[in-house]
């Protein structure tokens, strides 16, 4: 975030001068009080000398959606900008991967903003906005990345059992939480969804379901390197209580399962709810059961040369202590689940 020089230093002028007028007004006070008369006392403790002042107005600040993309060339990225400004006034530029020097894109002075026909050049780009007002000035940016040849998708709204693997980590394993899933026909968006109950007992817990889409198996060595990886889905939690449940992105290779938990997103709502993860490279994915990776292995492997990846989510619940009464029950569900593969 930036913040105004001059409105910083006017800032800190305020706070170093404030006492002094105050100390100042109290000596007065002491120096003319033998007079007497009808007016207020003045003193450093007397509201009727000391000034008063509101609360300080928020730290200006401003996001883009999305953050990262992944886009095929010729195709069309929309970029929007939501902030706190005061009377905005905008500026979007333009950061080609590798430079120093953000370039202003001429005519780009809105909240929105359109990369038209994406190309080779564009990738890895940065697209920044700043936005400058009376209440100080904020920026955010998004990063593009681009394929010379269109993503493989996979995707289900269905979730027939016959088309998912699940399996269940309950911690603790003896007397702990319990987890239930199942297909529910109608009420998604629209038609069947993926649906789980979890009940957490009495001690802190955590339940974790790992979704495993049998169907969508990507072939590095067949269909090429993966250059990043889009998940989406969407997602409403249950109205019963107010223990939120969550989703992770997960891939499968030579039997090692690898999460992308920096990118946990919780569902919030108990409407149904678009969540999308974009753009996420083997180095978001980090190993979390199966068979350890050697030293030097690429783990997991995107490469050319690497095995078979399957693709699906975890899904789970967990007490951290926040204040939820427990025990507890929550149910949460997800439609909708769509991947895309991008290559290089």
């Amino acid at each position: 975030m930036r913040i105004d020089m001059n409105t910083s230093a006017l800032l800190n002028l305020r706070r170093i001068a404030l006492p002094i007028v105050v100390v100042a007004l109290g000596l007065v006070a002491i120096v003319g009080s033998g007079g007497g008369g009808d007016a207020p006392e003045c003193s450093f403790f007397s509201n009727s000398c000391n000034p008063t002042f509101g609360p300080s107005p928020p730290t200006p600040y401003a996001t883009v959606g999305p953050r990262l993309v992944t886009v095929q060339v010729g195709g069309t990225v929309d970029f929007a900008v939501e902030s706190n400004v005061d009377e905005p006034a905008y500026q979007w530029c333009r950061l080609p991967a590798g430079a120093s020097e953000c370039t202003a894109v001429a005519g780009a002075t809105g909240a929105t903003y359109r990369l038209a026909s994406a190309n080779l050049s564009d990738d890895g780009a940065t697209f920044r906005v700043t936005v400058a007002g009376t209440n100080g000035n904020a920026w955010a940016f998004s990063i593009v990345a681009v394929s010379s040849m269109p993503g493989v998708t996979f995707q289900d709204g269905e979730f027939l059992d016959t088309d998912w693997a699940v399996s269940t980590i309950l911690v603790p394993s003896q007397n702990g939480p319990t987890a239930n899933v199942a297909r529910a026909a109608t009420g998604g968006n629209p038609g069947a969804f993926r649906t789980a109950t979890y009940q957490l007992p009495s001690v802190q817990s955590s339940a974790r379901l790992f979704y495993s889409a049998l169907s969508a198996l990507y072939k590095p060595a067949v269909q090429g390197t993966i250059y990043g990886i889009d998940f989406t889905e969407d997602c409403i939690n249950s109205s019963s209580s107010n223990l939120m449940s969550y989703t992770v992105p997960m891939i499968e290779q030579a039997g090692r399962r690898f999460v992308a938990s920096k990118w946990a997103m919780y569902c919030r709502a108990t409407t149904w709810t678009p969540v999308r993860r974009s753009s996420l490279g083997a180095a978001d994915f980090e190993f979390v059961d199966g068979p350890a990776c050697a030293a030097g292995e690429s783990c997991p492997d995107f490469s050319g040369s690497g095995a078979p990846i399957r693709l699906g989510l975890v899904g789970g619940a967990d007490d951290r202590g926040g204040g939820v009464v427990l025990p507890v029950q929550t149910a949460h569900g997800f439609d909708n689940w769509k991947v895309t593969v991008w290559r290089r």
